[in-house]
């Protein structure tokens, strides 16, 4: 202290000392290093509970919702005029799914209640109809997909149909009936857009070629959310095997590509798709919440960034058990955007050439939360004022049931939250023994 001169000290005078916390530095590999520790630690635990997990009602519960969900918004025509096939309208289901979730179950359980429709379409069918309607999930981005099924002399390649795929598809279809085309193709597809913003534990990325691909057991066709079938088997491909993992390989996978990944000693040894180079575990992005979002590769800024674009165009937005954590701050910052957008500002209006257009409806929220507080389970719905008003009253209810929901955050959604977001603690799937799908859907004001 005393080579400091006396300018020095008075421009730049020491701070007071204050109980604070002291801030380390460490080296990047060190972080890097703990977080793929705690991606291993949520893949393990994640399966660790699927094969702890007795199917029940609850799964049933799941499909049947989101099966619902895509009855009720797509309204499929048997008769589709030609030029509606190839319209946005048309393609793109007038629903989205956004998921920060890593674990499979959901994109899966959305796959089998697309392909449950699909049949349902099929067995409607027939030559009357003329096009045959189908519906499929758009993961957003171009992905290969490898089955852990497929036999080792299989060299060709599985894709996700995606909205550009639609687009083709339904093309040729429109030529096909309606222009009296030679290729001949009787299908029409719609697609229903999902973003795993934070990646999900059976999408890699290539380290050689930087590519994604997503790892399936077997097809969709196959699979069952019942029981799980198929469910269980996407954490085959595991740097530490349990014992009932080789059991399931040496008797449903044996002369598969995964079976020689075992008997080689790598089991989490998978080729990708578009180049053959061997990919594992740790190739497996998946975004953390919290402030280090380094290292991530394009595509997931792109599903995050195109996920939330979405969702800003959206009227009513539902959100099942996510509970706006503080430390997710770039989530937090992007969901603060939702306030300046004109579905959430009152009496915007968008010029026309042919004049004004009719006042835009104001964005609405609905969000399914958990909680065992008795105070926040005696109705449905509740508004945001009513369950602070709760909270105050009773403290001490509110210190043995803490509620995740960070309130705070919630009130940024909307400007008019009064009237726009409603809240139930009734969890999600148990909230559907007390309401329906539809009245899901349907938003209406908790006051």
């Amino acid at each position: 202290m005393n080579d400091i001169s006396p300018l020095t000290k008075e421009l730049f005078k020491l701070p007071k000392k204050v109980n604070t916390t002291p801030l380390h530095y460490v080296r990047r590999n060190r972080i890097l290093n703990a977080l793929l520790f705690y991606k291993y630690f949520c893949y393990k635990i994640s399966k660790l509970l699927l094969h702890s997990y007795t199917p029940s009602h609850e799964s049933k519960r799941y499909l049947s919702f989101f099966l619902s969900l895509f009855n009720l918004v797509s309204k499929l025509p048997y008769q589709p005029k030609a030029q509606a096939l190839q319209n946005k309208d048309f393609v793109i289901l007038p629903i989205s799914f956004l998921t920060f979730n890593w674990d499979p179950f959901l994109p899966n359980t959305l796959l089998l209640s697309a392909n449950k429709l699909n049949k349902e379409l099929q067995k409607k069918y027939n030559e009357e109809n003329r096009v045959l309607t189908q519906v499929y999930v758009d993961f957003t981005i171009p992905l290969r997909v490898i089955r852990l099924s497929d036999k080792p002399n299989q060299n060709f390649c599985h894709y996700m149909i995606a909205t550009d795929g639609a687009y083709t598809i339904n093309e040729l279809t429109a030529k096909s009936f309606f222009e009296k085309s030679k290729l001949t193709n009787n299908i029409a597809i719609r697609s229903a857009r999902f973003f795993p913003a934070h990646g999900l534990f059976n999408i890699r990325f290539c380290p050689h070629c930087k590519q994604p691909f997503k790892v399936m057991p077997k097809k969709i066709t196959q699979m069952s959310l019942e029981n799980l079938n198929g469910i269980r088997e996407i954490f085959l491909p595991d740097p530490i095997p349990m014992e009932n993992d080789f059991k399931v390989i040496s008797t449903k996978f044996r002369n598969t590509k995964i079976f020689e990944s075992y008997l080689s000693g790598n089991p989490d040894e998978l080729q990708c798709p578009y180049c053959d180079h061997p990919t594992y575990f740790e190739d497996t992005p998946l975004s953390v919440q919290t402030i280090f979002k380094f290292d991530e590769p394009d595509f997931l800024f792109t599903l995050k960034v195109s996920g939330f674009s979405e969702f800003l165009k959206s009227d009513h937005i539902i959100i099942l058990g996510y509970s706006f954590p503080t430390d997710d701050m770039t989530n937090n910052y992007l969901l603060e955007l939702l306030k300046a957008t004109p579905a959430n500002e009152k009496g915007t209006k968008k010029k026309r050439k042919k004049g004004w257009e009719e006042e835009k409806k104001e964005m609405k929220f609905t969000i399914i939360d958990y909680s065992s507080h008795l105070l926040l389970t005696q109705k449905v719905w509740y508004g945001i004022e009513e369950i602070e008003n709760i909270l105050k009253k009773h403290p001490k209810l509110k210190e043995r049931y803490p509620i995740s929901l960070n309130l705070n955050a919630v009130k940024k959604l909307s400007p008019n939250y009064r009237n726009n977001v409603r809240i139930s603690f009734y969890g999600f799937p148990n909230i559907l023994k007390k309401v329906s799908p539809k009245s899901i859907l349907k938003f209406m004001s908790p006051n």
